[in-house]
């Protein structure tokens, strides 16, 4: 580096012409900075993949170190605002929870109010019905139903006409993600089901008349979600050894009708496989997902998504 004046031309790192210099040479990639003396004096270019930093008396180059990004406790991420629609603010870090898990969805009824299956069939729902978006203990966006304070009233969804048929070689698959927001005293819940009654049939006992296959969540009677068959006649149960909570949980129901067993299924795993009394043979039945409360206290159930699937 070179300077011409009229005392001719000299290095600026040169202290014989500039006294407040360290003597050095120029090298690609060097800068200079006041150093302790205090002289402007050369620093050498740091290494790759090294910064510029300050112990807040020096510069130095450095490795990233995780003081350059914040304080960050385990499992969390950085997020902006925690309300859609909120004004926009500096992005904060926040415990992950289930709204950072990926979501896919297919055809199906969506978190969005009934609508269309995956088979063209309409649904019904029943008690108040609310919207909401993913939060931290929903991975997606969801559908409330509650039981209102009106005791006996039940909640969910249902679909409209019996077009799924039992046992019939369709090997028909059913998956609902649902959490109860509240599981206390005096309400049953059916995260899941198909059955040959009404949705109001279902919901109102333990052991209702009809074909079906079901999880049930008697609160008081049920410790773990229970797995049920019934073929008009007699229950088969089967005992998950899932807690009943209040998490969001992935439930399934799968026929095989060349077998014929049903498999129970909560978040991926088998909880259960029923031989035993399944629904009669050839009959049209419908999906449901719902309950109802027994005292005049409002009860609340999520659904994020069902899907329905089948061989034929």
């Amino acid at each position: 580096m070179s300077h011409v004046n009229t005392i001719g031309s000299h290095n600026i790192l040169d202290g014989r012409v500039h006294p407040d210099s360290a003597a050095g040479t120029a090298v690609r990639g060097d800068i200079v900075v006041a150093n302790s003396t205090p002289a402007w004096a050369r620093v050498a270019v740091g290494a790759a993949n090294k910064i510029l930093g300050s112990d807040g008396t020096d510069p130095s180059w450095r490795s990233v170190a995780a003081a350059d990004f914040g304080t960050q406790t385990a499992n969390t991420r950085l997020a902006g605002p925690a309300t859609v629609g909120a004004a926009a603010a500096a992005p904060t870090f926040r415990v992950m929870d289930k709204r950072d898990i990926p979501s896919f969805r297919m055809s199906g009824i969506n978190a969005h109010g009934a609508g269309s299956s995956a088979f063209g069939e309409s649904s019904a729902t029943s008690g108040t019905v609310t919207n909401g978006v993913p939060d931290a203990n929903n991975s997606c966006a969801w559908q409330a139903y509650d039981t209102t304070a009106v005791s006996g009233t039940p909640a969910g969804i249902n679909q409209n006409n019996l077009t799924l048929r039992t046992v019939s070689g369709t090997n028909h698959r059913q998956q609902a993600m649902v959490r109860f927001v509240d599981y206390t005293a005096s309400v049953r819940w059916w995260p899941l089901g198909i059955t040959d009654q009404t949705l109001a049939t279902m919901a109102a006992g333990d052991n209702p008349a009809g074909n079906y296959a079901a999880f049930r969540a008697t609160q008081g009677t049920d410790t773990n979600y229970q797995c049920i068959t019934k073929d008009n006649t007699t229950q088969s149960i089967g005992d998950s050894g899932v807690a009943v909570d209040t998490v969001q949980h992935l439930f399934e129901i799968i026929f095989n009708d060349s077998v014929p067993n049903v498999v129970f299924r909560i978040d991926g795993n088998i909880v259960s496989t029923r031989t035993a009394n399944l629904p009669t043979a050839n009959t049209n039945v419908r999906w449901f997902v719902g309950g109802q409360n027994a005292t005049a206290v409002s009860r609340l159930l999520r659904m994020s998504w069902l899907y329905v699937f089948s061989d034929k």
